[in-house]
């Protein structure tokens, strides 16, 4: 990799074209935290641009960019980092790597950077039959063959297989590397993407894939579809609303949610769990013939609360089927062990008791609603 320093107005840059800019929105937040750094320390160079024709194309830093476009204005000249003859390939993959620690967990992001991925590769493989004919003119490295597909003697089919059914998550992994090649970013993108019935910039609203499969889920689902959820403007609408009513809580794994409130109510926290309930009910209110049925966010606060309320009697079940267990083999011997481990489970089970009375709780105002309902 060869690097050097151009002097350019901020104007003259433009963003990655894989970045998708008008549909994948930048973080807005991200960028008055930023331009309020460059207003107190100024505008360091470290972006990094490529060279495409006679255009200046971001490799990363979009954020950085448009804050000092903000702070500076447009006419403003920065020292650049320019890397030399770098192809699509690097492109794509230094927008996967950029900020990779805070956009670990965004839906948004991995849907971008999974698509982006996905159809560059494909459009290479129909571009080039063979992996001979992928290797002759130079385009793509021998070396990168071998880290998507493998060596030669077995990568040469894989490659013809990819050609024929299209690039899979196993390869999208290797190509974007880093934290796309850990967990499950990868293939629950591609589950999102591969369904025409919902939009993947709708789904990238969510704070995570998780969140985001959820929705495609139930919008898609027979009864979704029946209420009309499987028609962009519907999900478009029913997604704004969610994430309006509902709010993420603090999670010290994932820095996009770090100064989020660290204790949010139940009823009103944005988890996959949620999101689908929400969804749920917006599907029962919409097929229901009783006009006079309670609202979709009651109903969704109904659903999670039962939800919740059977979760805690599983494991409040699980609890009294382990501390049996335990006392059944007190007789033989009365192995002090087996004392320990009943007394450690009676203190476990009265915290799983109290867990269940909080959850009932929370369920009986809906219960008592329904009944006079």
């Amino acid at each position: 990799m060869t690097t050097g320093i151009v002097k350019l107005p901020l104007s003259a840059v433009k963003p990655n074209k894989f970045r998708d800019v008008e549909n994948y929105k930048l973080d807005q937040e991200k960028i008055q935290s930023l331009k309020a750094s460059i207003g107190n320390t100024g505008f360091w160079p470290s972006v990094m641009i490529r060279q495409v024709g006679d255009q200046y194309e971001l490799l990363f830093g979009h954020h950085r960019v448009e804050a000092a476009r903000q702070a500076l204005g447009d006419d403003y000249e920065h020292d650049f980092i320019i890397r030399h003859n770098a192809d699509d390939t690097v492109a794509i993959r230094m927008m996967a790597d950029e900020n990779a620690d805070s956009w670990a967990m965004s839906a948004q992001h991995a849907l971008l950077c999974v698509k982006q991925a996905r159809d560059h590769l494909n459009g290479l493989l129909q571009k080039y039959p063979t992996w001979d004919d992928a290797t002759r003119d130079g385009e793509i490295a021998t070396s990168h063959l071998i880290e998507w597909f493998g060596e030669p003697e077995n990568g040469k089919a894989s490659y013809v297989y990819c050609r024929e059914n299209g690039i899979g998550r196993k390869v999208i992994e290797k190509f974007l590397g880093g934290s796309f090649s850990r967990g499950h970013g990868v293939r629950d993108a591609l589950e999102i993407l591969k369904d025409d019935e919902v939009d993947p910039i709708i789904a990238g609203q969510f704070t995570n894939l998780s969140q985001a499969k959820a929705f495609k889920s139930a919008v898609t689902s027979p009864r979704g579809k029946e209420a009309g959820l499987n028609k962009p403007e519907a999900q478009k609408k029913l997604a704004e609303q969610i994430m309006s009513e509902l709010q993420p809580q603090s999670n010290g794994v994932d820095p996009k949610r770090k100064d989020a409130p660290s204790a949010v109510p139940l009823l009103d926290r944005l988890t996959a769990k949620s999101v689908k309930a929400r969804v749920d009910a917006q599907i029962e209110a919409a097929l229901s013939d009783d006009d006079e049925g309670a609202e979709p966010d009651v109903i969704a606060d109904y659903i999670v609360a039962v939800d919740n309320v059977n979760t805690r009697a599983r494991h409040f079940q699980n609890s009294l089927n382990i501390l049996s267990k335990a006392i059944d083999a007190l007789p033989h011997g009365f192995d002090p062990t087996k004392v320990g481990e009943a007394i450690a489970m009676m203190e476990a089970l009265r915290g799983q008791k109290m867990s269940l009375d909080a959850a009932i709780g929370r369920l009986e105002p809906f219960v008592k609603q329904r009944q006079v309902g």
